[in-house]
């Protein structure tokens, strides 16, 4: 028992209080015949490997047996950035763009987001039963590059639940006794308004603010874009005004 060394009789464990030992000789100490108090950690430095005494007999294994497994982190790190463990060459810690600063507030410079809207009028888009596919042309922000501002789709980087919402103002609805605006996805569609303009207040004269929000499960790679379809004008009259930004698409990543 002379390779035994009691070095450290102080060593806090979750409620309880035990002692390192370090052992030359052996990988497993349920062999030693000693008694050992519950919390005891055992360190084998030729391994190198650590053992925690559970109970009467039984010892729990609690770091790698070979210095490789060990977990190793960056040798240097941005600041305030939350590490994760990557699996793919043992347990190795790496940064992620998720940071959370002294204040308690998160960010998160891959998570997708994205607003757009349009920079001129789009006159006589619809009215005698076109269905127009909104193209947002000016791109407001983008985060993650998701948002295409030359087709108006916007693409699902991975598989999860989305945001979505839009709004326009329309010109000439006052001509039209149905109007449906609503976001197409891959999988089916967001419902939006369906109604009679002709017969609801309008915001001036021939105006009407159309708006479709919601949440959505979209698989990776599928595409969202928005769609108006007016009908009863006899002609397409209806027309897609920019004013103050009232005509917009946009949405993020929830989880």
């Amino acid at each position: 028992m002379t390779d035994h060394k009691l070095i450290d009789m102080s060593l806090n464990l979750p409620s309880k209080k035990g002692c390192v030992l370090i052992d030359n000789r052996t990988t497993d100490p349920s062999t030693d015949d000693r008694k050992y108090p519950v919390g005891a950690v055992w360190i084998n430095r030729m391994t190198p490997s650590v053992w925690v005494h559970v109970e009467a007999g039984v010892w729990s294994l609690v770091s790698p047996q070979s210095l490789s497994d060990y977990v190793v982190g960056p040798s240097s790190s941005t600041d305030n950035v939350v590490c994760r463990f990557d699996g793919s060459s043992g347990k190795l810690v790496q940064e992620s763009a998720l940071s959370i600063d002294d204040t308690g507030n998160p960010t998160n410079t891959s998570q997708c987001a994205f607003s757009a809207n349009i920079s001129a009028l789009l006159p006589n888009v619809t009215g005698n039963g076109t269905v127009y596919n909104i193209v947002f042309d000016n791109v407001v922000y983008d985060q993650n590059s998701n948002y295409n501002p030359l087709t108006g789709e916007f693409t699902a980087p991975i598989t999860g639940i989305y945001y979505l919402c839009s709004s326009i103002m329309c010109t000439a609805a006052s001509t039209l006794n149905l109007l449906f605006f609503h976001m197409v996805l891959s999988g089916g569609l967001l419902p939006g308004e369906f109604l009679d303009p002709s017969s609801v207040a309008l915001v001036g004269p021939g105006y009407y603010q159309a708006s479709c929000h919601g949440l959505a499960r979209i698989d990776a790679g599928d595409t969202a874009h928005v769609t108006v379809y007016g009908n009863g004008a006899g002609a397409d009259v209806m027309g897609i005004d920019p004013f103050l930004s009232c005509t917009g698409f946009g949405g993020y990543l929830v989880c």
